[in-house]
């Protein structure tokens, strides 16, 4: 990819021709769509850059952590179990705990997070924090210290999206400004009549961290333990936890009291309508999908299909075409394209008549849909709304967003029916 500086130039240069060509007396359709597709390819291209900078950031400073041996000892003699124990009232938090503590606050300050409880950072998360053993004695536990548990590549492992394309970005610091463009739109015109004249009108987006709350309880038998084994299944729950709120914010999140907005909510998608109270899809359908998104020149990069396992269960039962071979899904592809189906794809959406019984189907390139992410965990300790189930509550907060560059990179359908 070209330097920031060159795209930014040739962008302005891009924005200047388009200005000049929809106040030109005269202009026709034909140069005002070229004019207006320089502009959206390379404003597309230095929102890529932007966020290619912040993470190749982002992989640069997990990297020197990784070769900072202080901090490698410090994450070995972590223990997530401990951290939790001790952050409930009255307890006291020593040895590496108290400093992986304090390391948060520090983190916390620079990022301008609100942290309401224990913080854990982005450092050790990323580090091999979760074993739970002392690495430097073997009969505490040093011989069996796994492989290091690498907190952002665990969570893509765990989420749907991320196999499809999903760009996963940690280790954000700051805000992130974006460019945005509004569609020029072209008209036909009588030979010798005049364009009206139109300016390409352009916004900046700042994407912030949003708060995102997460909890789960935990045996107070459990907590007393320090097997690795105790560790690895609390950070399995926290991740498993973590992935699943994420993956439903980007597929279903409505923008609201500080939710980001997910893939069916986003403004810029296209919309394909089966019918007024619904319909049963159809392999045309699909196709009609796929045609619909290469007419906006956007089939390209990570296209897949995403819908629920209803409707997986649908196309795994209906022929293609009447009469001929071919299930509409089959090998977990639609059409030659991966095809993947995440309870998370709502199918209770309304349609006319057909009162919560439509699921939704996506199409798109999935490497248009950004999940990113600022910082390490927040870890409040409550032992008192479970107390009478012998269990303590945590509440995990975390912080990211979810960002679409380029809207038009996808298709929806919202009215698909399982049953007539």
């Amino acid at each position: 990819m070209r330097e920031r500086k060159d795209i930014e130039r040739d962008l302005a240069q891009a924005r200047a021709n388009l200005e000049a060509v929809t106040t030109r007396e005269g202009a026709t359709a034909e140069e005002i769509r070229t004019a207006t597709e320089a502009v959206q390819r390379l404003t597309a291209e230095l929102n890529a850059k932007i966020v290619e900078i912040a993470a190749e950031k982002a992989q640069a400073e997990a990297q020197q952590r990784s070769n900072d041996r202080s901090l490698n000892q410090l994450n070995q003699r972590f223990s997530m179990v401990k951290f939790i124990r001790q952050s409930m009232p009255g307890q006291v938090m020593d040895g590496a705990e108290e400093e992986v503590r304090q390391m948060g606050v520090q983190e916390a300050r620079t990022l301008g997070l609100n942290i309401t409880g224990s913080y854990i950072p982005l450092a050790v998360m990323e580090g091999r924090a979760f074993t739970g053993q002392n690495a430097t004695t073997p009969g505490d536990g040093g011989h069996l210290i796994e492989s290091e548990l690498k907190y952002q590549e665990e969570l893509r492992k765990r989420m749907v999206l991320s196999s499809m394309g999903t760009q996963v970005i940690g280790g954000l610091t700051g805000n992130i400004t974006l460019v945005k463009g509004k569609p020029v739109s072209a008209s036909w015109e009588q030979e010798n009549s005049a364009v009206a004249a139109q300016k390409k009108a352009f916004t900046s987006e700042s994407i912030s961290p949003k708060r995102l709350a997460m909890q789960m309880g935990i045996s107070k038998q459990l907590l007393i333990q320090s097997s690795l084994d105790v560790e690895r299944m609390v950070m399995n729950d926290i991740l498993a936890a973590h992935s699943e709120a994420l993956e439903d914010a980007a597929v279903n999140g409505d923008g609201s009291s500080n939710k980001p907005t997910g893939i069916l909510n986003v403004s810029g998608t296209k919309t394909v309508e089966l019918g007024t109270d619904g319909k049963i899809p159809t392999f045309a359908d699909m196709v009609f999908m796929e045609t619909e998104l290469a007419s906006l020149n956007a089939d390209l990069g990570r296209l897949a299909y995403l819908t629920n396992p209803k409707v997986r269960g649908l196309f795994k039962t209906t022929l293609m075409s009447a009469g001929v071979g071919g299930y509409v899904w089959q090998n977990n592809e639609v059409n030659g394209f991966p095809a993947y189906a995440s309870n998370f794809v709502p199918s209770n959406l309304t349609k006319g008549s057909a009162s919560e019984k439509c699921s939704a189907i996506v199409f798109g390139n999935w490497n248009d849909l950004q999940i990113l992410g600022w910082g390490g965990m927040d870890i409040i300790v409550d032992p008192y709304t479970l107390a009478d189930e012998g269990a303590v509550r945590i509440i995990m907060n975390t912080f990211h967003n979810v960002f679409v560059p380029r809207p038009e990179s996808f298709v929806l359908i919202k009215d698909a029916l399982v049953t007539a």
